[in-house]
């Protein structure tokens, strides 16, 4: 049984709960704690748990667990409690109460299997379901409560957390909703009950993809006791928490909105009481901007599986014998659902936004009268603007458009704060906004700023540092604005050099935007809009073992596919070969070892130049080797990899302020003094400049690409485990951080599965975390990230992926 099914097994009516007796319960007590004293039944859903009273001062429960529970949620209940005292002296949480012999948990055989059993102290007070309409100062102090103990158990860490399998689980909501819909008895309520889901399923992967926290997860108004003062007065300290059974790894606004869901539906207005228990629970421990907006849909979620497991449960347990623990609180949960499904929904995302101390955005706002039209304050307006000022032909990511006003590190933010992953952005290579990069850029425009006719230290300082990166004869370097003007520099200098335009490219290439690069990319020509190849133009197979003309189960590969790419280079002649490593457009693909070696020898033996297109895969993006056309030829026994006649570099060069560069031979430079000048008005300015030093800087200091090696191991290792789970996933490949996945159309299919592709990375984009898909069929999810991208980033990604794939496969 799957941890999933094994989770909705627990719906059902008795879920394996021990059958002790309260005689058999005072035995135990008796001869492992040495107390006496009548065993009296008390409530619980999982447990068996019995009071123990000694004196009206001295009283204890006894709990013996299910046969089935682990033990490392066993131990997670003793320890979660203790870690949060030890943080914060004032919370009021349970004690275990140690045996005769200093153990905290024991087992005994009752109904012919073994139980875990443990005592506490029995917590006096009175729960706040008993007090009816609660005070303002009882919801802040409850929302207070519940925000010190999130903060006490901020670094509690423990192997239980992880454990999802059972209905409670915030990753089960949906499940168990999907559930229990049907199970709803009147047809109002069900009607309320699947609109009310209806709109929590849409943000429901926003929501999980929160950072996670350790969770009580059953603040509820029966778990909450008043020990002292009284609830027109209460403090967070006049509180106790009862009952760890349900702690997991959730996200922290969870715990905000179970400790909200009991007690505000006992309010007149349960929203308005919801957003006191959040505006409490933010004074200890503040929600940021996106749990803030995700807390309607944590309260959505957690009303609509307590009144589900409920509907369940009476539906299979006559109400004679349900029991009050199993409907309890049920008649205030659907007055929160009722009030959820009245309330306007962008009303309702404000006053808790407000409740959380957020001030709102201007999304929404009507702009002033005396506004300039070109003003526009929302994602869809500036949509439509863009529509009204550029082209179609401009493309828009995703299917819901991404407003960014910020980015940080490997993060973009949108104009309401919340934090998107960004696993595609290999512009900003070093990262987004690296203070050194952007000191650096601000430094220099504000002295100096002129063209390459000057002599100024800091073109001839990049150059030097640059080539450093490079192995010989790659010696002098133009600079350009962009990876495209670096690449049709460099046909410039190589069809001078060979006096003809013959070139040759790989199937899937792309190489640029301009004519005469589009001209040379089949990424391009074969695709919408495009054209027949021009008579010059040579192509070779893409070298993909997977999908390609020739493949990695065929009996002589990559033997045939290297014989072949040698006859069509003969067959070019003189030609320039325009080459990436690893190609990107063509969907991350990692050529055999060898072949990149065979077809710059075949090359040379024509009488060819070799261009090495790097503008995605250079500087450190695949690892230490710093340079794709490097590490592409090494292997075991490989002879010292050959050197190209012309390196070309963009996007990463200047961190997203426009550079780029073509690094050839002295030889070849030489032959493009033709008279003609090469002049270009940017290239190389010292701001430009500037921005390229700070790059290598920050490479080099921060290690960026040993750590790119490093965490893209980690990264493809988790990939390949994925596709071993699911067989939608076709291919893994890559090196470092410039990676892709091929989807297909299920098992030992090839057939690429662009919709499903394509439907990935718009889910992704909802739990915040951005791809995009690339390939001749566009069914290769590539993830190129900033370089700082982290191991804990690659775990998150791959948890995410995991959780989307297995909903949707």
């Amino acid at each position: 049984m799957s941890a999933d099914d094994s989770a909705l097994a627990l719906l059902d009516p008795v879920p394996g709960r021990p059958g002790l007796k309260p005689d058999e319960a005072g035995r135990v007590a008796a001869e492992v704690w040495g107390i006496h004293a009548a065993a009296e039944l008390l409530d619980g859903e999982r447990d068996r748990n019995f009071l123990l009273t000694v004196t009206p001062e001295e009283r204890y429960v006894l709990k013996a667990a299910r046969a089935s529970e682990p033990g490392e949620r066993i131990a997670l209940q003793l320890a979660m409690p203790v870690h949060a005292r030890r943080q914060d002296a004032s919370l009021r949480v349970p004690r275990t109460v140690p045996a005769i012999d200093g153990v905290h948990v024991v087992h005994r055989r009752f109904d012919e299997r073994n139980h875990a059993v443990r005592l506490l102290r029995y917590q006096d007070g009175v729960a706040l379901s008993a007090f009816g309409a609660p005070a303002p100062a009882l919801l802040e102090a409850a929302g207070r409560f519940a925000g010190r103990l999130q903060r006490a158990l901020a670094d509690f860490s423990h192997p239980g957390l992880s454990s999802q399998d059972f209905p409670w689980a915030p990753q089960q909501a949906q499940r168990v909703v999907e559930r229990a819909a049907p199970e709803i008895p009147a047809r109002e309520d069900r009607e309320v009950y699947g609109r009310v889901a209806a709109t929590a399923e849409a943000g429901w992967t926003e929501l999980l993809a929160l950072p996670a926290a350790a969770l009580h997860n059953d603040l509820n108004d029966d778990n909450l006791l008043l020990v002292s003062g009284s609830p027109e007065r209460a403090a967070p300290a006049d509180l106790a928490a009862l009952d760890f059974g349900d702690a997991v790894s959730g996200p922290a606004v969870v715990e905000a909105a179970v400790t909200a869901l009991y007690i505000a539906g006992r309010a007149p207005d349960p929203l308005e009481a919801a957003a006191a228990v959040v505006a409490g629970f933010c004074v200890e421990r503040p929600l940021t901007r996106g749990e803030a907006e995700a807390f309607p849909t944590a309260l959505a979620l957690r009303a609509l599986v307590s009144a589900g497991i409920a509907a369940i449960r009476s539906a299979s347990v006559p109400a004679a014998t349900a029991g009050s623990y199993l409907l309890t609180s049920q008649r205030f949960v659907w007055r929160v659902l009722a009030a959820l499904d009245r309330a306007p929904q962008p009303h309702t995302r404000r006053r808790f936004l407000e409740a959380a101390g957020h001030g709102l955005s201007d999304v929404g706002r009507a702009r002033p009268k005396n506004a300039a039209a070109s003003e526009v304050s929302s994602a869809d307006a500036l949509l439509e603007a863009r529509r009204r000022r550029f082209s179609r032909a401009l493309s828009v990511s995703y299917r819901d458009p991404i407003q960014v006003v910020r980015g940080e590190g490997t993060r973009l933010f949108d104009e309401q704060g919340r934090a998107y992953l960004d696993m595609v952005n290999n512009v900003c290579h070093v990262g987004h906004a690296h203070p050194r990069v952007a000191e650096a850029i601000a430094r220099q425009a504000r002295q100096l700023n002129t063209n390459t006719r000057y002599l100024y230290r800091q073109l001839t300082d990049y150059a030097d540092r640059l080539l450093a990166t490079l192995p010989a004869p790659l010696e002098v370097v133009f600079f350009t604005n962009s990876g495209s003007e670096a690449n049709d520099l460099a046909l410039r200098i190589a069809r001078n050099r060979l006096g003809r335009r013959e070139t040759i490219v790989f199937e899937g290439a792309y190489h640029g935007n301009l004519t005469s690069l589009i001209e040379i990319s089949p990424y391009k020509l074969d695709g919408a809009g495009g054209g027949p190849d021009p008579s010059w133009l040579h192509r070779l197979p893409l070298p993909d073992g997977f999908r390609g003309r020739f493949r990695d189960g065929d009996d002589d590969f990559p033997g045939a596919l290297i014989r072949d790419a040698r006859r069509r280079v003969a067959a070019a002649g003189p030609a320039t070969l325009v080459s990436e490593a690893i190609l990107g457009c063509g969907g991350q693909v990692v050529p055999p070892p060898g072949y990149l070696r065979a077809v710059y020898r075949a090359v040379r033996e024509a009488s060819g130049i070799i261009v090495a297109d790097e503008v995605q895969t250079g500087f450190g993006r695949i690892g230490r080797s710093f340079w794709a056309f490097l590490e592409v030829q090494r292997g075991p026994g490989e002879r010292p990899p050959l050197v190209p006649d012309i390196v070309t570099l963009g996007k990463p060069a200047g961190n997203g302020h426009p550079l780029g560069a073509v690094v050839t031979t002295r030889e070849l430079a030489t032959s493009f003094e033709t008279g003609m000048e090469y002049f270009n008005t940017f290239g190389g300015n010292p701001v430009s400049c500037a921005a390229g030093l700070a790059v290598l800087e920050v490479l080099e200091q921060e290690s960026l690409p040993e750590h790119a090696e490093r965490v893209g191991k980690r990264l493809f290792e988790g990939l390949e485990e994925l596709a071993g789970r699911y067989p939608t996933i076709g291919a893994v490949r890559g090196r470092g951080l410039f990676l892709g996945y091929e989807l297909v159309t299920g098992p030992g299919s090839r057939t690429p599965a662009t919709r499903a592709a394509t439907a990935l990375v718009n889910r992704l984009r909802g739990a915040r975390i951005l791809n995009s898909t690339d390939g001749p069929d566009a069914n290769v999810i590539k993830i190129k990230p900033p370089l700082p991208f982290s191991l804990d980033d690659a775990d998150h990604y791959l948890e995410v992926l995991d959780r989307t794939l297995s909903e949707t496969t």
